[in-house]
Parts: C-alpha cells; sequence; structure tokens
C-alpha cells in the first residue's frame, strides 16, 4: 500500500467564523506542533509524522518530515507571493490542536484568509483541507501550488496521473532495524491526490534559500544520451552537498552543462544527497 496524501482545495467568498470557541494560540505560545496517527490508525514498520514549523518566519507553513518530503502549499495573491511566514499579513492562529490532527487559519494578504485543517489519519495517509476566502468586495486573483519537496534526497520514479503524482522515496534502515534482522521496506511507493480541478503539473529541480518561482520548471522531455553512476571516496559514498560535475562539449566554451541542469524525462536533479548523479549529455 503505497503512503497517501491528500489535498483538498476550495475557493470561497465571504467569511463565517467557525461554529467552536478558538483555542487562539501563535506563535509565543508553548504548543507541540509534531503530529502522527493515532495508536489506534498507527503500525510499526513506517509510522511517518510530522513536523509544523509555523513559527519560522524564513520557512513557509509546511508539514515536514525526515526523509519522506515536506508538504506545502505555494500560494500568489495578485502577482504577489505569500509563501514565506514573513510575507503573510497574519501567521498561523491555532484553533485546535491533537497528537494526530491541527485546525488554524492565517491571512495570506488583508483580504484574503486561509482556513485549514491537517490530519494523519493512518501511519501512512495524511489528508490536508484547505479553504480560501476572500473578504473583500474587489475580485483578487489566487495562483496556488501543493507542492511536495524532498530535501533529504531526491524522489524516484515520480509518474504524473490525473489529479495526482505517484512517486518513491526511500527510508534506509536504522542499526537497530538491521541489528535485529527486522523485515523493512526501503522504497516506499507515495501518491499525491489534489481535489480542485484544473491542475497543472510541473516540477522543479533547484529549491535555494527562497523558494522556486511560478512557473515550475517542467522537467520533461525523452533522454538522448544519459550519464548516471554514484560517487565513492574510500569506498564510501561521497554525501558532499559541494560536490559538482561540470561537463563541456567539444570547444564550445559558451556551453557548459552542470549539477544544476535538468535532467530530461526525470523529476529530479543531477546530482542527488546519497552521491548518486545523473546528467543528459544530448542537448
Amino acid at each position: 500500500m503505497p503512503r497517501l496524501l491528500a489535498l483538498s482545495i476550495v475557493a470561497l467568498a465571504g467569511c463565517t467564523r467557525p461554529a467552536f470557541e478558538p483555542l487562539d494560540a501563535g506563535a509565543g505560545d508553548p504548543v507541540y506542533a509534531t503530529y502522527a496517527a493515532h495508536r489506534d490508525r498507527s503500525s510499526f514498520l513506517l509510522d511517518e509524522g510530522y513536523a509544523w514549523l509555523f513559527y519560522r518566519p524564513d520557512r513557509g507553513l509546511d508539514f515536514t518530515t525526515d526523509t519522506a518530503g515536506d508538504l506545502g502549499l505555494y500560494l500568489r495573491v495578485d502577482g504577489q507571493e505569500r509563501y514565506l511566514l514573513r510575507d503573510l499579513a497574519g501567521g498561523a492562529i491555532i484553533a485546535e490542536t491533537y497528537p494526530d490532527l491541527v485546525a488554524y487559519s492565517y491571512w495570506s494578504t488583508e483580504a484574503v484568509r486561509v482556513d485549514a485543517t491537517f490530519l494523519v489519519r493512518t501511519s501512512r495517509e495524511a489528508v490536508w483541507d484547505l479553504a480560501l476566502r476572500n473578504t473583500s468586495s474587489e475580485p483578487v486573483r489566487l495562483d496556488l501550488a501543493p507542492f511536495v519537496r524532498n530535501g533529504a534526497r531526491s524522489f524516484d520514479t515520480a509518474e504524473l496521473i490525473e489529479g495526482g503524482l505517484f512517486f518513491t522515496h526511500r527510508e534506509y534502515a536504522d542499526s537497530w532495524t538491521r541489528d535485529h534482522d527486522m523485515p523493512h521496506e526501503e522504497a516506499v511507493r507515495d501518491l499525491l491526490l489534489v481535489s480542485s480541478a484544473g491542475a497543472v503539473p510541473g516540477a522543479y529541480t533547484r529549491w535555494d534559500d527562497e523558494p522556486a518561482s511560478f512557473p515550475f520548471v517542467v522537467a520533461g522531455g525523452t533522454p538522448q544520451f544519459r550519464l548516471q553512476g554514484r560517487t565513492f571516496i574510500e569506498g564510501e559514498r561521497n554525501i558532499d552537498p559541494a560536490l559538482r560535475i561540470q561537463v563541456r562539449r567539444h570547444d564550445e566554451t559558451d556551453r557548459l552543462i552542470t549539477e544544476h541542469s535538468a535532467v530530461p524525462g526525470a523529476y529530479v536533479p543531477a546530482v542527488e544527497a546519497d552521491g548518486a548523479w545523473r546528467m543528459e549529455l544530448g542537448w
């Protein structure tokens, strides 16, 4: 069974207050913002948990994991980026929080409010419900990009489907699992589903200190002449993030293929965190 990430997104006009009395907790309150499935809905061999760094001005309001990737929402309102916390009109206010669920809201601009609920339903399933409300009398343009991002290592075998994306991430066994000869699932198949119609898929190959901008680079195409391998230092995998690769075609000094070049047919960078690399020479 694959790990499932489901997003439900709606855009509404007008604004109504929730029926319950909210907690009204913000970044300055002592809230434990890590979420995992309830014990009755969890498993031992794969139990995904999510940390929410909603108090960091240099981060988006993403739900992050250690190796399985992060789930986030990139938002642009009337052409203005509203992703990082410091760019929002107001930080996240928590209405409800439990070990497996958080309900919160924030103002991306003075007029656009986002109401959200994140639920870790099982060890393999998470559901993120988002409602965007324009509280002004004037129309606004909203560009939304729900995404998954893996800072630990690149996803494998990405496959676009209608309304979603299949991909694979790696969960390497720790020393305890190996020493006790426990069964372990290393290649975990993932599925991201988005409920909103009209979604246009895209991919990016770099994400530095600032988020990737619209439109995302679509790393599609057909491979022509690909080289790939893995780097080692004294028999061990080279995981140095400063690894660099440069390829020059013949005597063309104005054309250079580097570790930042896109790889057609693959939704991965040229150099991964575990030392694996691939390059397309058929440009």
